[in-house]
């Protein structure tokens, strides 16, 4: 019997426009996500705590692309490549679209410190085709990486951003007419046949010590004519899974994070069984996993993610599939679903 108060906390926020106050967005009900052991704590336990497990000793696996096989007009047909951690290269109805590329050694701002990359992007920036639409959906550094965003300018006709985000862009010397800015629930229409809604999430942003949450965050939606695609960027378990899915869904894809949850961040990232819930939630019909397999974002061993998921999908019949970086996923007949990081150390 599914358990009545989460059913009933996941109804319970009012999933409307963000709220600005105090110089500051906040999450859904005033959620605080601030982790249980405060920066400083986290900080020491990244540099301090023992990594084995946590990072990959083998060498992933992954296919690697070249601009050549992007040459041809993008597919009308619904296509999706996993770029490694949040990187998905979309076509569909005739476009691109790239969300949160993050191809750079590190996700950090120093260069010789922070998260290193498990595996080298499967199609580097200089290799990436004509982009319609880059989505961001937040302003951390594995989203929003400048190395990678200043490699792909030229190649983008369009960045969609949550509010004040798109300020960074515009400071970094793009163009503020490539630039658009929304609100949660706030749409893009490219043409008559597709749109861009970005939507609520229970996360938070900050790129230096004295800007948390002056930024806004979110999750993308994208309603196309003959699909629709879901990407929730980074969010905590919260209610307005079942409105977004209530509102645009059925979802023929959702392209959810899966790594980087902690005990001392409950509310700030989803778990795996809580993906799969919250898939549910936005009546979904195929998963994607991402945000895993990367980058070393949290504590828990780098494989953990995908054997979580991989059990809790088959144990609720979830339709899915779990692509090595720079797979292709273009037959939900035909879903790469194999439990690849099995044999890995």
């Amino acid at each position: 019997m599914a358990d009545e108060s989460v059913d009933a906390e996941r109804a319970r926020p009012d999933c409307g426009a963000s709220v600005f106050r105090d110089g500051v967005y906040h999450n859904i009900g005033g959620v605080d996500i601030t982790p249980k052991s405060g920066h400083a704590g986290i900080f020491s336990r990244f540099f301090l705590e023992d990594r084995t497990g946590q990072e990959p000793k083998s060498e992933l696996p992954i296919i690697k692309r070249t601009g050549a096989e992007f040459a041809q007009p993008p597919s009308r047909k619904t296509k999706i490549t996993w770029l490694g951690h949040s990187a998905m290269l979309i076509e569909m109805e005739g476009y691109r679209i790239l969300t949160d590329p993050s191809f750079s050694d590190r996700a950090s701002p120093i260069s010789w410190a922070g998260p290193k990359r498990f595996h080298p992007p499967p199609l580097p920036a200089d290799e990436t085709p004509p982009i319609d639409v880059l989505l961001i959906s937040h302003n951390h550094y594995d989203h929003l990486d400048y190395e990678t965003i200043m490699k792909l300018e030229g190649k983008v006709k369009k960045f969609l951003t949550p509010l004040k985000v798109g300020e960074t862009l515009v400071q970094w010397g793009i163009s503020r007419e490539k630039v658009e800015q929304l609100d949660w629930w706030g749409e893009y229409r490219l043409d008559e046949k597709v749109t861009f809604a970005l939507t609520p999430a229970q996360h938070f942003s900050a790129r230096g010590i004295f800007d948390r949450n002056k930024a806004l965050w979110g999750s993308w939606v994208i309603a196309g004519e003959g699909s629709r695609v879901y990407f929730s960027g980074d969010s905590g378990m919260f209610g307005c899974y079942k409105q977004i899915g209530r509102k645009y869904g059925p979802f023929d894809f959702t392209l959810m994070h899966i790594g980087a949850y902690a005990d001392v961040w409950p509310l700030a990232h989803l778990t795996p069984e809580e993906a799969a819930q919250a898939h549910i939630d936005l009546r979904g019909k195929v998963f994607v996993p991402m945000h895993w397999g990367t980058y070393r974002m949290a504590f828990h061993p780098w494989k953990e993610p995908a054997e979580r998921f991989y059990k809790e999908a088959l144990r609720l019949g979830i339709q899915f599939s779990l692509p090595v970086a720079g797979q292709t996923i273009e037959n939900p007949e035909s879903l790469p679903q194999a439990p690849w990081w099995r044999d890995l150390e």
